[in-house]
């Protein structure tokens, strides 16, 4: 006979074996009734279906029913199989009270009509109606690509490229979205890159830039074709070869910056010449160097982002811009002298929403780069190109500028982190140059 501790095991064992369905015989199981969960979870499937020579499985779960000579599948719209398992169990009940016509009315949706998108102007639209892609993102993937058609198509090249008024964009934008994405092939994409880069002659710096650019062109133009992007269209029919899946860069080391601005003169020309005769051109000279911020924050930089009291400036998203990426939003302290100049502007501004005054209204396009206070962008590059500043994109030089004092002052991390890029490497790949003269210190030991 078992004493009571024994005894007391064993029906505790026997309890917890019945309730979690396991059998009291070794190696069987328990047997579920068809209104339980724990019956479908052996039952869900995941399906797989043939595209372009290649399996692909179906992520979500799904479950076959069956009524008199009816069968149906249905997919359970989750990966968590606790979750597919209810959901299969509820299609069932109904099924059962129901019949098989009203529960494939109410629990499957009507396949949606495929449509194939045969040119590069169409999968645009498509990409355009159905992702989650910002205009500003759509506008940059788009345009690489459509000038890299542009090109294979040999289009000759004008200004009236960019000519939207008068519709010199149009007419180009309309023979190159009817470029074939079957013709986009790697082969054709491939003789691109080199022909591209042959066009900047025997100069090794000037072939580098070249290859730079290419990669540029290339790497928008392969997100735009993303997987990412992709399985987000719904009832789209794409060729099997997708443009620009298979494509490699041209091998590059990263392009860091290197500071060629005497930045404390720079400043000083700006006090003397810009403050006074260019208040908005100043601004944004301000901001770009003391704040590190980029062109489009700075165009559509409002005066509630200020925080007088705590002496940041708050970037974050608003009706009128989005920002490049959730690591974008953040608050910036800003100096106390910086803030004392933008509390003077402020109390001038009598009312006016927008740091940068403009007599432009703030818009989002979707086929263009546009700025508000263009106008004063274009002027402030024009200054800065005087005073030295030979970069392509000076006022950005101005941000590279702020990411490098900030890390000869504080460190790299304390840059990443001011500038809001999404991770370190960003920091030390193109913005992190350190100019201080970093020796060991031990000079002194070696015998002249």
């Amino acid at each position: 006979m078992f004493d009571k501790s024994r005894r007391a095991l064993f029906t505790w064992d026997m309890k917890n074996r019945t309730e979690t369905g396991q059998s009291l015989k070794q190696g069987t199981t328990a047997k579920f009734g068809k209104d339980d969960v724990r019956y479908w979870k052996s039952r869900l499937k995941r399906r797989s279906y043939k595209s372009g020579g290649k399996t692909v499985e179906i992520k979500e779960w799904q479950i076959r029913l069956f009524s008199g000579s009816s069968e149906e599948w249905f997919n359970l719209g989750t990966q968590n199989q606790s979750a597919a398992a209810r959901q299969a169990r509820d299609i069932y009940l109904h099924l059962r009270a129901n019949g098989m016509p009203e529960t494939v009315a109410r629990f499957k949706s009507k396949p949606q009509e495929e449509t194939k998108v045969s040119t590069l102007g169409e999968y645009i639209e498509a990409v355009e109606a159905q992702c989650t892609l910002t205009p500003e993102t759509l506008y940059g993937y788009a345009r690489r690509a459509r000038q890299i058609a542009g090109e294979i198509l040999n289009i000759p090249h004008s200004p009236k490229k960019y000519d939207y008024v008068n519709g010199g964009q149009g007419a180009w934008r309309k023979k190159v979205d009817g470029y074939k994405l079957e013709d986009l092939t790697e082969a054709k994409i491939n003789a691109w890159k080199k022909r591209y880069v042959e066009k900047a002659g025997t100069d090794p710096l000037k072939r580098k830039r070249a290859e730079s650019t290419a990669n540029s062109c290339l790497r928008n133009s392969k997100a735009l074709f993303g997987k990412k992007i992709i399985r987000q269209l719904s009832g789209v029919i794409l060729p099997d070869e997708i443009p620009f899946r298979e494509i490699e860069y041209f091998r590059q080391s990263a392009s860091r910056y290197r500071s060629k601005v005497d930045i404390e003169a720079l400043i000083e020309k700006a006090n003397e010449e810009l403050q006074d005769a260019e208040p908005e051109q100043f601004k944004v000279f301000i901001l770009a160097i003391f704040v590190g911020l980029r062109r489009k924050e700075i165009d559509m930089l409002l005066w509630s982002c200020f925080d007088w009291k705590r002496s940041v400036i708050r970037i974050q998203p608003s009706e009128y811009h989005g920002l490049k990426s959730d690591a974008s939003a953040d608050d910036v302290p800003v100096e106390s002298e910086v803030m004392a100049l933008f509390k003077a502007f402020y109390e001038e501004a009598e009312g006016e929403e927008f740091v940068i005054r403009s007599d432009r209204a703030p818009k989002i396009s979707k086929s263009y780069r546009y700025y508000r206070a263009e106008k004063d962008f274009k002027a402030l590059l024009d200054w800065l190109r005087a005073h030295g500043v030979e970069a392509n994109k000076p006022i950005h030089t101005l941000r590279k500028e702020f990411g490098r004092l900030i890390t000869e002052q504080h460190g790299i991390f304390a840059a990443s982190k001011l500038l809001r890029h999404s991770s370190i490497q960003v920091t030390a790949s193109f913005y992190a140059d350190d100019t201080r003269h970093l020796t060991v210190g031990l000079g002194k030991l070696v015998k002249s």
